[in-house]
This record gives C-alpha cells, structure tokens and sequence, in this order.
C-alpha cells in the first residue's frame, strides 16, 4: 500500500529507525512491524488478514473513517484509508483502497 503522513516529523518517527529508536525505543519494534505490514498489504482488507497481531479496526465516534493498529499495550497507530490523497468514509469501499495516511500515533483511550 501507499503511506502518506499528517506531517514530516511523523513520517520521520516512521521511517527513520535512528530517530523511531531515540525518540519512541517503547513501541519501536512493533510500530516498525505495523509499517511494514502496511506497506506489504496491497487493500486495507489485505492488512487485517496479513497482520492479525495488529489487531487491525475500525473506529467510530469521533474517529469516524479511522482505523487503529495495536503498537503498545494502549497505544495504537491510526491510519485513514484514502484514494488519490481524498479521504474515503464508506465501510466497503475503505477494505479495497490501496492508500492510507497515517494520522498520529497515540493512545485514545480515556
């Protein structure tokens, strides 16, 4: 799949393993395993199959549109599913897109 960032020092946390190991050495082993799983998935529907420990799901609420993979105990990577850099809400058409951007790394439970 496609990876598009909300911003540069996020794509940098995601892609660089010096700065993922200095600044998040925490989640950095599994947050590399989450990347790759993306980029190696050809849909989004291919990712929840392929990377099962992932724990690949939709979100709801206020996150409509958002899927979160596991990266910590709480934590999770939130991904959007989009086509040509739009964002793609409808629940079929989100398990064929073959681009995601990803949002923020964070822990949204409260």
């Amino acid at each position: 799949m496609r990876i598009t960032y909300s911003s540069k020092k996020l794509q940098q946390l995601c892609e660089d393993v010096r700065t993922m190991h200095k600044k998040r050495p925490d989640i950095e082993k599994k947050l590399r395993l989450r990347i790759k799983a993306i980029e190696a998935a050809e849909t989004l529907g291919d990712l929840s199959k392929n990377d099962s420990l992932g724990r690949w799901h939709r979100l709801s609420g206020g996150r409509e549109g958002q899927w979160a993979g596991k990266v910590s105990g709480n934590e999770r990577i939130i991904i959007e599913p989009s086509c040509a850099g739009v964002k793609v809400l409808d629940v079929i058409e989100q398990l064929t897109v073959s681009e995601v951007n990803v949002r923020e790394i964070t822990d949204y439970h409260d």
